[in-house]
């Protein structure tokens, strides 16, 4: 989806993204990165397929370096 459609916060909250491993894991956010459900990660595992499933990895920080400065993204 181009970044022109979800320029503003409103806009990127509302529209999703989700990717299957086909044995009952998943990744799942909002387009901008804020995670606005309780069942959304990077990596959801099942270990039992279809219940039993672990938020293993929540989220990223992200920060940038320039010329002895830095700042969060």
């Amino acid at each position: 989806m181009p970044q022109k459609d979800w320029t503003t916060f409103k806009e990127g909250i509302k529209r999703e993204w989700a990717v299957t491993n086909g044995i009952g894991g998943y990744a799942g956010s909002s387009m901008i990165g804020a995670h606005s459900r309780t069942h959304q990660g990077y990596l959801i595992a099942s270990l039992h397929a279809p219940i039993e499933r672990y938020l293993v990895f929540s989220k990223i920080n992200k920060n940038s370096h320039c010329r002895n400065q830095h700042g969060f993204l």
